[in-house]
């Protein structure tokens, strides 16, 4: 009988790191059926949540992040070490015959024993996913010691050495396809023929969005045919509650009870295709997950990227989403004091636009149909094929 295949998966920090991962593990184990999955992350990170949740065996790294400066790089060299080691002692236990990276620190030292451990054998195997145009610090070193890198865009490939990198685009979750829009909409409980704005930040709530479509509510509320659903984040941190910060700004405004009614709070879409199959519009952040589950949904979105992402990849993937005539930016701004917002009259006035212009949508979403994500569930399995 032949044994399972052993992989270990890392990546982390955000769900930007996680879900692709996840996404690849799917991937895998429809390919080759019998797997044995490990998830190595941070005991801190999003994938502390997702990963036991669904039932994955998850062990932890402590590293420290390396803040690119000189007080930074002696305390996460430090760190570095000591992760590498257990990284080493789980990758022994374990013995995998594949290693996926999708980045985030702690793949470094994953990576790395991972390197080590190869010099005496041919296993484990390397394969590493670059989500956004400008590829991170911690896959930029791992891509020097993998067998193979997939990236999501072309423009990412001259970060990496060139014979290894391969298109693959981003590998999304099986449950993200198009639902029947009436049927979606009736599960949600929205009349058949609303206007529906779908408006989320992901799992942490984005307090710009949050913010900004609280103030967009009084204008587009006006319209009796609009409906709202707002997903404002389940996790808190100590920065920022989302739901407190949420019910906080709604006390500045007067919005009678019939009229919140077409108004829709939920903590998360965690069946995110229903809500995207039941949209008319997604106002969200534009990281590449998010964007190439629009482009397999084509859902037409306002997007408002987050201005502090590293290297600015998000105001840099949602310019490329809107060149190609499939979404309108909005950029945020620092306010009077010191936090980052767009103005929900701005908000509302694009909202509005499209509302009263249903032409400009369906423009969207032809524009959406001509650039297709490629078909990344066949690319990857092709390329663990000739790796393994």
């Amino acid at each position: 009988m032949k044994r399972a295949i052993k992989v270990i998966i890392t990546g982390g920090g955000s769900g930007g790191h996680v879900y692709p991962a996840l996404a690849i593990g799917e991937i895998i184990k429809e390919k080759y059926g019998e797997v044995e999955f490990l998830f190595v992350g941070t005991p801190r990170g999003a994938e502390s949540k997702i990963v036991p949740s669904l039932g994955i065996p998850f062990k932890t790294i402590e590293i420290e992040s390396f803040r690119r400066k000189a007080t930074g790089i002696s305390g996460f060299a430090i760190s570095l070490g000591r992760s590498i080691t257990k990284a080493h002692r789980i990758i022994k236990q374990f013995k995998p015959d594949l290693l996926i990276s999708t980045g985030g620190y702690v793949s470094l030292p994953v990576l790395f024993a991972g390197r080590f451990i190869r010099k005496f054998g041919d296993k484990p195997r390397i394969f590493i996913h670059e989500q956004n145009v400008v590829a991170g610090l911690a896959n930029r070193a791992g891509g020097k010691i993998a067998d193979i890198v997939g990236v999501t865009f072309l423009e990412s490939k001259r970060y990496f050495p060139g014979k290894k990198v391969v298109l693959v685009g981003y590998p999304l979750r099986k449950r993200i396809k198009p639902l029947n829009k009436i049927e979606a909409r009736q599960n949600l409980g929205i009349p058949e023929d609303a206007f529906l704005v779908f408006a989320f930040g992901g799992s942490s709530g984005s307090r710009t969005i949050n913010r900004s479509i609280v103030e967009a509510l009084p204008a587009i509320l006006e319209k009796d045919n609009i409906h709202v659903i707002h997903a404002v984040g389940h996790y808190r941190s100590p920065e920022y509650d989302p739901v407190k910060d949420t019910d906080l700004h709604m006390e500045k405004f007067s919005l009678k009870s019939e009229v919140l009614l077409r108004y829709h709070r939920i903590l998360y879409a965690e069946n995110i295709d229903l809500y995207y199959s039941a949209s008319d519009i997604v106002v969200c952040r534009a990281g590449s997950g998010t964007l190439f589950e629009l482009k397999k949904m084509q859902k037409p979105a306002i997007l408002i990227p987050k201005m502090d992402s590293v290297n600015n990849h998000q105001y840099k993937n949602a310019i490329s989403f809107e060149k190609d005539g499939s979404g309108i930016v909005l950029k945020e701004e620092k306010g009077e004091d010191g936090i980052m917002k767009v103005d929900g009259k701005k908000l509302s006035e694009t909202i509005l636009l499209l509302f009263e212009h249903p032409e400009k949508i369906s423009e969207m979403q032809k524009n959406l149909a001509l650039n297709p994500p490629p078909d990344t569930s066949k690319i990857i399995g092709e390329i663990l094929e000739k790796i393994l």
